[in-house]
């Protein structure tokens, strides 16, 4: 039991329309089909990867939706 990843990401946007706040949100996924499932992208997931992955592929994908500087910084 427990709670997927589809519905985390909803909880999460539902949460920031009372905040205000945008938390960055990558989902993991071992299927390929799946990372271009409409339903990640209407539960406000900002990318999906693709396991296994390496290191540098979620550096780049932490970068690009934290900004460099950001991540480099350690705020999220």
């Amino acid at each position: 039991s427990g709670i997927d990843g589809v519905s985390a990401a909803r909880l999460v946007r539902a949460r920031e329309r009372q905040s205000g706040r945008r938390t960055p949100i990558v989902g993991l996924t071992p299927d390929a089909v799946r990372a271009h499932d409409r339903e990640i992208h209407e539960a406000g997931i900002d990318a999906t990867l693709i396991y296994p992955f390496d290191a540098d592929r979620l550096s780049w994908t932490l970068a690009r939706l934290c900004g460099a500087r950001g991540f480099e910084s350690g705020a999220a």
